[in-house]
């Protein structure tokens, strides 16, 4: 199994001594009957394999001249995607505490039990509800959009000010992981990149988009390009 080449652009898009975080979709999971797959899914044997294989190279295994600097992992509550940041930092070699993050689950969620009614009202159909947030049409139970991807970007330390500071540690950059799910990775593209849903492509599993600053500017590594 390889590792998507558009990931790989992604990392080599980094500059040096960037603190970047990888937002990233869960590894490989079995396969749903219809448009919702349960939350207490994990990974299946070729996705933890798969998972194992991107931290290999995030590591400097596959390609000497490459190895960034993992200090620290979130993860949704779902068995995924902690499975999936676990087995990054096996073929990583590093041993660090993954910390579960409630926005990493339930980014937009504000009360749970309307969320779900608004949830089968549409049919479990996450383009058409995502599109409804970016269109900032009023749903009960979801947080505004603006404060749903504010969430998203205080989780991954985007705001702390020792972001900027450059890592000395053993490697190009530092890379933090952050394991999370297609729809909240989809909304926040879409969101900073100013599209609607039908305009990018659904996100794969074990893909994902790269965030850092640099002299205040918020960057987005994205299927081999970069948007600021």
């Amino acid at each position: 199994m390889l590792i998507y080449e558009s990931m790989i652009k992604n990392l080599h898009l980094v500059p040096k001594g960037a603190n970047a975080k990888l937002l990233l979709r869960h590894s490989i999971r079995p396969q749903s009957n219809d448009r919702y797959a349960d939350f207490s899914w994990g990974l299946t044997r070729e996705g933890k394999a798969f998972a194992e294989l991107l931290g290999k190279y995030l590591g400097g295994y596959l390609d000497k001249q490459f190895k960034v600097y993992i200090q620290k992992a979130k993860s949704s509550a779902s068995p995924r995607c902690k499975e999936t940041a676990e087995m990054i930092l096996q073929g990583y070699g590093k041993d660090i505490p993954i910390q579960e993050e409630k926005i990493l689950h339930s980014m937009w969620i504000e009360d749970k039990e309307k969320w779900d009614k608004i949830f089968r009202k549409y049919d479990k159909d996450m383009k058409v509800i995502l599109q409804k947030m970016l269109d900032k049409e009023y749903l009960e139970g979801v947080y505004p959009i603006h404060l749903s991807v504010s969430k998203m970007l205080q989780v991954m330390d985007l705001y702390d000010s020792n972001t900027n500071k450059k890592s000395d540690k053993d490697g190009l950059y530092r890379l933090d992981i952050f394991a999370t799910h297609d729809s909240l990775i989809m909304l926040l593209l879409a969101y900073l990149l100013d599209k609607n849903i039908s305009e990018i492509e659904w996100i794969y599993m074990l893909e994902g988009c790269i965030l850092w600053f640099e002299d205040s500017i918020l960057y987005v590594a994205w299927r081999g390009n970069i948007y600021s």
